[in-house]
């Protein structure tokens, strides 16, 4: 550990959105990490039309420079997966703080 900024490899500040139990917005302020300013991340799912194994998302990302811009489309699919973009952001976010610390 360093008690000086200059040592810091990741400076983040961050929040997490629950819009309804299957809309899930993820917010990246001054990721250095990536160069970003700002970094959005929506993720959804559509269970009453394909079910809750697939989730999709749209981010946006603003870097510190002029004109750099990220746009980005996901997909992902988890097999037999039955629950909620909010239950499994949550597990999720609880195995790995139980990994990690």
């Amino acid at each position: 550990m360093s008690d000086e900024l200059s040592d810091l490899n990741d400076l983040n500040i961050y929040t997490n959105i629950y819009f309804t139990d299957n809309i899930h917005l993820d917010i990246d302020l001054l990721d250095s990490s990536d160069d970003s300013v700002i970094f959005a991340t929506l993720n959804f799912q559509a269970p009453e039309f394909i079910g809750n194994e697939w989730q999709f998302s749209l981010s946006y990302g603003e870097g510190f420079w002029e004109d750099d811009h990220q746009w980005g489309i996901g997909v992902k699919y988890t097999l037999d997966y039955n629950d909620t973009l909010k239950r499994f952001y949550r597990n999720y976010s609880t195995n790995i703080k139980s990994f990690f610390f």
